[in-house]
């Protein structure tokens, strides 16, 4: 059973007390499914594995430790270019970086992502802007990080209505952009890892971001059920609901408002609690091999 906290909202980022305290003292962490009154609960002692993504881990920073010791933790950490205008309650990018060395530090740099996503051209953000970016930072962190996963950006019905003036990503911008990091990437020596392109280049490894292999768990691979291009191949579970996430990203698919309901402490959901009526269902099913682990990366 693995855990992705989280597809629909940061719950690290916006609920970390509530995150760090369910996983290290509670029974179960659940999940409401987003279209009817069912809720997932998984209970805490069959989690096999975590993949957590977030924008801002500082504030999970004094329980990193403990979670890490507990489960088998993978940590995708996105940091983009982009200033308030684009991204208005995340960290200044400096703050995010010093995180991220802070985690390294803690659990080792082979269980951290660097997810430069997604890549959108607006403004003062241009081709010239994200290269330059790319390649000062992958020199300065490159220590700090196992892997670097990038993405252009989805325009979706719900990004289109907050943003309307964002235009996609041209193929000819893309392949210029994509050449240009597989480069930096081979002068850095960092794994660049994407799985959107629809032809090879020189430095990226196109494939999937969550893997067995990226996992470091001995899995057998499955087609996830994601999106239709995902070369994903670990099925997930997913904590978290939409509108739940206080970011205000301009480009999110997942938030159009962000929810009345409270974050509530002794709750196995991030918002809210169980009600009356709901159908409960409780998840136990366990999909680690019972072999060493040969998937595991140093």
């Amino acid at each position: 059973m693995i855990l992705n906290i989280s597809f629909r909202t940061d719950i690290v980022s916006c609920y970390p007390e509530w995150l760090a305290d369910t996983l290290l003292n509670k029974e179960f962490i659940g999940s409401r499914n987003p279209y009817n009154n069912v809720v997932q609960l998984f209970p805490t002692k069959d989690i096999e594995g975590i993949i957590f993504c977030s924008k801002d881990y500082s504030k999970l920073i004094p329980y990193l430790g403990k979670i890490d010791n507990k489960y088998h933790c993978l940590y995708h950490y996105t940091i983009t270019p982009y200033g308030n205008d684009i991204e208005p309650n995340v960290p200044l990018q400096a703050e995010s970086w010093s995180t991220l060395m802070k985690m390294s530090e803690i659990v080792g740099k082979h269980k951290i992502i660097w997810r430069y996503d997604p890549i959108l051209l607006y403004g003062d953000y241009t081709k010239d802007f994200h290269v330059a970016y790319f390649n000062l930072h992958s020199y300065h962190y490159r220590d700090y990080f196992k892997l670097c996963t990038f993405n252009f950006v989805n325009i979706y019905d719900k990004v289109r209505k907050k943003f309307p003036d964002l235009e996609p990503v041209s193929k000819i911008n893309k392949e210029e952009i994509a050449t240009k990091l597989g480069k930096i990437a081979l002068k850095n020596d960092i794994y660049l890892q994407t799985c959107i392109l629809d032809k090879d280049y020189s430095g990226i490894h196109n494939e999937g971001c969550i893997t067995p292999k990226t996992i470091g768990l001995n899995i057998t691979p499955v087609k996830a059920p994601l999106q239709n291009d995902c070369m994903c191949t670990v099925h997930t579970y997913g904590i978290g609901d939409y509108n739940t996430c206080t970011n205000g990203c301009k480009y999110c698919y997942a938030t159009s408002f962000v929810s009345k309901e409270k974050n509530i402490m002794d709750s196995y959901l991030p918002l809210g609690t169980i009600k009356k009526g709901d159908k409960i269902i409780t998840i136990n099913k366990r999909v680690v091999n019972n072999e060493p682990d040969l998937f595991r990366t140093n």
